[in-house]
Order: C-alpha cells, then structure tokens, then sequence
C-alpha cells in the first residue's frame, strides 16, 4: 500500500484539518475525492467523499454528492480499494454514506409509517414534469439510504403524496434528475 496523499483545509472556527486521501477518480465527467480527517471532533476519522469542482482561481473546492447512483459509484470504488488491499480502513472507520448533510440545507418530509412512528425524509429535488409535481425523497438516518420519489398533489387535506404507478413516469424521473445533473 503506497503513501496516501495529504490535504490541509481550514473550518469555520479556523482550524487547520488534516484531510488523507483515500482515492481521486473520474466517472460520468465528474471528478470525485473519498477522504478522511485525522483531527476534526465533529466528523472523527469517518470516510467521507465530495465531487471536486473547478474554481474561478483554478483550483478544486468540493461539491456535493448530489444522487444515489453518485453515492453507489462511491461505495464500489471503496470496496473495490478495500478488496484488493489498495486501502485498508483503520478501526472503527467506515463510510456512513453522509456525504455533508450538515452542509446542505435540505427541505424535509414528515410521514408515518404502517405502525404510526414518524419518519423523516430529506428532499433532495422538487421536480414539475408535464404539469405534474414530484418530489425525490431519501430516509436520512439509513447507512444507505435509497431515493425515492413519488407525485406531490393538492387536495383538500393539503399537499399529499401518491405513489408512482407507471413505468413511463418512472421514466421521465429519471430522465428530469439525469438532465438537472448535467447542467
């Protein structure tokens, strides 16, 4: 196993972090990073992985893991590192597939389930397809959690949601959240 490489960023209070290098790749014409702190208390020794995005000065800042198929691609590729010896995580050091939440601001869902315990979603796309509302939903507290999505309607009661019945609408989904992830 060769030397991972180092990184050294600053947090909000100004703090010098020391980040290691798990993996640099390129997939889908995206850069991604899979990294680790050494010394920050908020986040322990967790793996974590950003996209890494050009910088008006040329440089590289991290982006958001924006897609279940960008946390997948992620998840192989480190147990692929992990399988052929390319990296061998340290005790009690796992991915909990978190990708930054504390940085993103998500909009949340409150439902209940078959035994009335609350759950709540993050939404992570709000999407208007042919005249129709739809929203992309994911469990937050699940280690992997699996994007949902399902039709946002007005009734009498308020706002509800309905599953999605139909391939073709599965279809144009994708295709919405495919084409917002290009842009």
């Amino acid at each position: 196993m060769s030397e991972l490489e180092r990184l050294y960023i600053h947090n909000d209070e100004d703090k010098e972090i020391e980040l290691v290098v798990v993996k640099r790749f390129e997939a889908n014409d995206k850069k991604y990073i899979i990294f680790y702190a050494t010394n920050d208390e908020a986040v322990g020794n967790e793996i974590q992985a950003a996209t890494l995005v050009p910088t008006e000065m040329g440089g590289e800042a991290f982006g958001e893991i924006e897609t279940q198929e960008e946390m997948d691609l992620i998840n192989d590729m480190l147990n692929d590192l992990v399988e052929s010896g390319d990296f061998k995580p340290e005790e009690g050091q796992g991915h909990d597939h978190d990708h930054n939440h504390e940085e993103h601001d998500h909009e949340h869902l409150v439902a209940e389930d078959d035994e009335g315990n609350e759950i709540v979603f993050a939404i992570e796309r709000r999407l208007e397809i042919d005249g129709k509302n739809y929203i992309v939903y994911y469990d937050e507290n699940e280690t992997q959690p699996v994007m949902q999505a399902a039709e946002l309607v007005d009734t009498e009661n308020g706002q509800e949601l309905f599953p999605i019945d139909s391939e073709e609408e599965w279809t144009l989904i994708d295709e919405a959240l495919h084409n917002t992830d290009n842009e």
